[in-house]
């Protein structure tokens, strides 16, 4: 996948994309299963400057993921997700932005068209790792941790987080609202009102809305979160098994 600045002031944001991600899969590697990783973080491969009508514009070249689609495209052809496709899904970022807090980061754009994943009628092998797995992606954006974010896009602005807007001091509770936006947003729920459809699970709903909140320090804090959110996951649906997860 070949990733070219439309313009070449904006050669900093894919400056920022290689530097962060090549330090945050670092950081991955000290996984005894850093290799689980791999579909999760992208790598770029090359990074290099295109001289085009004069100015040079950056470009990234990172490892191409088949038979994805992001998020956005996925409930566009069909629709809102369930229950529990949402469970798996919001379950693995919160296993994943402790990593990235850990790294030293924020990624502080996780959108619905930043979100790549693999529908399981894509392909036939029952051992695709990229199934039932996400790929976050676009980390143009991503922020030191604590530290002013870079800019955000005004067309999403729904998804947010408030002090990305204010572009005030970013953590982990940053990506842990926008991986809920995002969530609301694939289940059919007004991301702008905060409100989830009536036949979500209220048990769910509750961890959902509260990393909502408008001050980070409201929202849960990923470790327990993850702890807590699966339990709630149990007591709905009992234990973990296979989920069907088909797109048009």
């Amino acid at each position: 996948l070949v990733k070219i600045a439309k313009v070449h002031t904006d050669n900093d944001l894919l400056e920022n994309e290689q530097n962060v991600l090549a330090d945050v899969r670092t950081f991955l590697a000290k996984d005894p299963k850093g290799e689980r990783w791999n579909t999760v973080i992208p790598k770029i491969e090359h990074s290099f400057l295109l001289p085009i009508e004069g100015k040079k514009h950056r470009v990234n070249v990172t490892s191409f993921f088949d038979q994805t689609i992001t998020l956005k495209e996925y409930v566009t052809r069909n629709g809102p997700i369930d229950a529990r496709t949402s469970g798996w899904m919001f379950k693995r970022f919160i296993a994943l932005i402790p990593w990235i807090k850990h790294a030293g980061y924020v990624h502080t754009a996780i959108l619905p068209s930043h979100i790549l994943v693999r529908p399981d009628n894509f392909n036939d092998n029952p051992k695709d790792p990229f199934k039932h797995a996400i790929m976050l992606v676009d980390w143009c954006y991503a922020t030191k941790l604590n530290s002013k974010p870079k800019a955000w896009d005004a067309p999403y602005a729904a998804w947010y987080a408030p002090e990305v807007k204010n572009k005030t001091g970013v953590t982990s509770a940053t990506d842990v609202y926008m991986a809920a936006a995002s969530m609301v947003y694939a289940l059919g729920g007004n991301i702008a009102a905060k409100k989830l459809p009536d036949s979500y699970p209220k048990p769910l709903a509750k961890w959902l809305l509260a990393c909502l909140s408008e001050k980070p320090i409201d929202r849960p804090h990923p470790r327990d979160l993850f702890t807590e959110f699966m339990k709630s996951l149990e007591g709905e649906f009992g234990p973990p098994k296979w989920h069907t997860f088909n797109s048009k």
